[in-house]
């Protein structure tokens, strides 16, 4: 019989991709909203502008990581 996971057990959140922070090149901030801000790749430029006018707010370059 195995143990249900207790309340004090602690578990890392699943990742949803394996993707690097310095990969990401935009950032999409939404004032008042911080959960609903969004980072994108560099070949999601177009992703990011379309997020950024549903969202009334503009898109930020990050900076590159080497």
């Amino acid at each position: 019989m195995t143990d249900a996971p207790s309340l004090s057990e602690r578990r890392p959140p699943a990742r949803r991709q394996d993707n690097k922070v310095a990969e990401y090149a935009f950032l999409v901030r939404v004032p008042g909203k911080p959960w609903d801000n969004q980072v994108f790749l560099p070949d999601a430029a177009d992703k990011a502008a379309q997020y950024a006018a549903d969202t009334g707010t503009t898109v930020e370059d990050l900076p590159m990581g080497s």
